[in-house]
């Protein structure tokens, strides 16, 4: 792994994911990404604004109009992370055109950032419910070479593989996220909270719930072995 490990986050919503990860790990290179364009975004999130402001005071690099089915930012990221992956669809009714479509998003971001993974790197995907099975995630990603190292709720550090050299910087007081997407009466608590993560809609700022979240970590075949055994015993 590179001195400095780089962290590429994609279809961040309101960037509060990414804005929490700079807070937990200050020493990481953080480019932080949106589908949306930066107009859109300010229009669709009240604290886009702020959460851009911060990522930029903080040294994280922000790109917005990024497709993470398409090709990724032109660089090679030790950490590829892309949570809770929706086209935001609400007017499908048809469920098997909707497990289609999404099939083809996670097998298209499996497939790009297979291409973009520096040496020993991994990829981050977090679904919930049955969205690992019904958008079929594990053959998607073994047609893009990837396999399995880890799959596990994203409570607690341990769920990302952090490497040994990274330290998580304990959460200040006014960092935390609204105590809803802390209790659990969304669903899973995301460990990140604590440093500001709201898991919002992609439509706006109305709350996402994470039932049942899973947090697929995947390496390259060869890379296998030296990422398990940066699991916790």
């Amino acid at each position: 792994m590179a001195a400095t490990t780089r962290f590429l986050t994609l279809g961040d919503g309101d960037l509060s994911y990414s804005v929490a990860l700079t807070r937990a790990l200050p020493s990481a290179a953080i480019t932080a990404t949106t589908y949306l364009s930066e107009a859109d975004l300010l229009a669709t999130y009240d604290g886009a604004a702020a959460a851009i402001a911060e990522l930029r005071e903080r040294g994280a690099c922000v790109l917005h109009g990024v497709d993470a089915s398409a090709p990724l930012p032109a660089a090679q990221f030790d950490h590829i992370i892309f949570n809770l992956p929706h086209l935001g669809l609400a007017q499908l009714a048809d469920e098997a055109e909707s497990r289609r479509r999404h099939r083809a998003l996670i097998a298209h971001f499996l497939h790009e950032a297979a291409a973009s993974l520096a040496p020993g790197g991994v990829v981050h995907l977090t679904l919930t419910g049955q969205q690992p099975r019904l958008w079929a995630a594990l053959p998607a990603a073994r047609r893009a070479g990837l396999v399995l190292v880890q799959a596990c709720e994203p409570t607690t550090p341990a769920a990302f593989l952090l490497e040994p050299t990274i330290s998580v910087r304990a959460a200040e007081a006014g960092w935390a996220a609204a105590r809803r997407y802390r209790t659990g009466v969304l669903g899973t608590r995301h460990w990140l909270s604590k440093y500001g993560y709201e898991h919002r809609r992609c439509d706006g700022d109305g709350a996402l719930r994470l039932d049942l979240a899973v947090e697929l970590t995947f390496s390259r075949p060869a890379d296998a072995a030296a990422v398990a055994s940066r699991l916790p015993a």
